[in-house]
């Protein structure tokens, strides 16, 4: 859960929520739970600390949201706290679908962030784990920048199930620095102050 940031904006859009959050490292779990605490939905938030591999519930998800980490260039960050946030192999892909699966509802979603670079393997991995792509979101940071990160959706696969993602969308940030486009302003409005 990092600080707890994801967790907030979920409580936000989900009033009537109970959010469960998992985070490994010490800090952040207690900022997470500082902020938790300062914040309108405080009620709605467990704080679990844990590694997401190792955490176990009798419930099942309806929505499982991360950012996971997704540097795996083989280098370690000087900060043990900055490689455990960042670091694909404290949470290798494969084992956080592997998680998610055992921990979503039959009708729930999982919801992350990832570099665009690794569709072909998360679309192996999410066919290896029973799960299926429902929608990709292709972030682009400006007009004249490439896509570098995607948000994905995934479910688990049905009788009925696409066998290739047919809701792909694209979403640019800024129209130049600083200058936000419409539809990114629509889109975090309710989380935002200046928008």
């Amino acid at each position: 859960t990092g600080s707890g940031l994801i967790a907030l904006m979920l409580a936000q859009k989900f009033q009537k929520s109970n959010i469960h959050c998992v985070e490994i490292e010490n800090d952040a779990i207690e900022q997470a739970v500082e902020n938790f605490k300062n914040s309108p939905f405080n009620n709605s938030f467990t704080a679990h600390k844990s590694d997401f591999l190792d955490y176990n519930s009798n419930v099942k998800f309806e929505i499982i949201a991360s950012n996971l980490p997704y540097y795996n260039d083989g280098g370690v960050f000087d900060d043990h706290k900055r490689d455990l946030a960042r670091s694909s192999k404290h949470l290798p892909l494969m084992d956080f679908l592997n998680k998610s699966y055992d921990l979503l509802h039959d009708l729930g979603s999982i919801y992350f962030v990832y570099p665009n670079d690794d569709l072909i393997d998360i679309e192996k991995f999410a066919n290896q784990t029973n799960l299926q792509i429902d929608s990709i979101v292709n972030i682009q940071g400006n007009p004249n920048s490439k896509v570098k990160r995607c948000l994905f959706q995934l479910s688990k696969k049905t009788e009925t199930s696409n066998s290739h993602c047919t809701d792909n969308k694209h979403l640019t940030i800024e129209i130049k620095r600083g200058e936000y486009t419409a539809e990114y302003k629509s889109l975090c409005r309710d989380f935002y102050l200046k928008f």
